[in-house]
């Protein structure tokens, strides 16, 4: 609630027009792997890929996951 309210605050200054009465608050919490690890594999009947587990490091680590997911899926063509 500490973090909400300051930024209904803001909004209801910035944009007194909007309505606010039935948000829902969410913690921008991503899944991520006990080591921290993310997780970039073929599924077991290969017709999917994982990639995910990245936690609060997506930003910085995505993209290179995405290049190893991509030769992953080129390799299987």
């Amino acid at each position: 609630r500490d973090r909400i309210e300051p930024l209904l605050k803001w909004l209801h200054k910035n944009f007194p027009n909007v309505k606010t009465d039935n948000y829902r608050s969410w913690a921008c919490l991503r899944p991520m792997t006990p080591n921290m690890m993310p997780v970039v594999r073929r599924s077991r009947n290969s017709k999917y890929y994982y990639h995910t587990g990245h936690g609060h490091l997506g930003w910085t680590l995505s993209a290179a996951t995405a290049q190893q997911l991509t030769k992953l899926i080129q390799e299987d063509k």
